[in-house]
């Protein structure tokens, strides 16, 4: 269930610029009825969203420009559980689960270095695709979308395979108590493991870029 009264009807086919008022994965409204959003709740929220839009476009462009790639890690927490099978049961989601558009925002080896980077953190729980398969960001602006390069700027043939763009799924039961609504006494773990993933990807993508002289 959507709502679509700020967005033209030619849209909602596609899924975009909607507001949700129900997840239906996880089986909750996100508002209650007396408290859903206005057109002018709508506006401000589209306002933010271009900014936000408008300034990661241009943080890429200037680091594909300096560095020839860039890589993007678009970071998220989700419930434990999936959608409910035909049974009616959810399934318990992993870890961390990963996901490349279908393979197509990164590369196979950009993917394996994320994924060999939670494990040497603990974190072996992990799964690809699954649940998650295609978000705007990735699509957008990983190597298949080429989102960041506008009309008369630079060929995004130039360094293409240097941009990776990765979507993370962090579980939130390794971080946060649904009984007492407050994170966990541990949660400085899965804090340090993301940070230590984030080193060992700057890493990597540096050693497939190079500044020019």
């Amino acid at each position: 269930q959507y709502i679509d009264y700020f967005i033209p009807a030619k849209y909602t086919s596609f899924a975009s610029g909607l507001v949700p008022v129900d997840a239906k994965p996880e089986g909750f409204q996100i508002y209650d009825p007396e408290s859903y959003p206005t057109e002018e709740d709508i506006a401000g929220r589209l306002k933010y969203y271009k900014a936000y839009h408008g300034q990661l476009q241009k943080t890429l462009h200037e680091n594909f420009n300096q560095f020839g790639g860039y890589a993007l890690l678009d970071m998220h927490s989700c419930y434990p559980t999936g959608p409910a099978d035909e049974t009616g049961k959810r399934p318990q989601r992993a870890d961390i689960i990963l996901s490349d558009c279908r393979g197509q925002s990164c590369s196979a080896e950009f993917l394996d270095v994320v994924r060999q980077a939670y494990v040497e953190q603990g974190l072996a729980d992990i799964e690809i695709n699954r649940f998650f398969k295609v978000v705007y960001i990735t699509s957008h602006y990983g190597r298949g979308g080429m989102g960041v390069f506008a009309p008369g700027q630079v060929s995004p043939s130039r360094g293409s395979d240097n941009i990776n763009a990765l979507q993370i799924e962090v579980n939130k039961r390794l971080y946060w108590d649904f009984e007492t609504g407050r994170e966990k006494a541990h949660s400085d773990q899965i804090k340090a493991a993301n940070l230590a993933v984030f080193r060992i990807v700057h890493a990597y993508t540096m050693s497939l870029t190079q500044t020019p002289a």
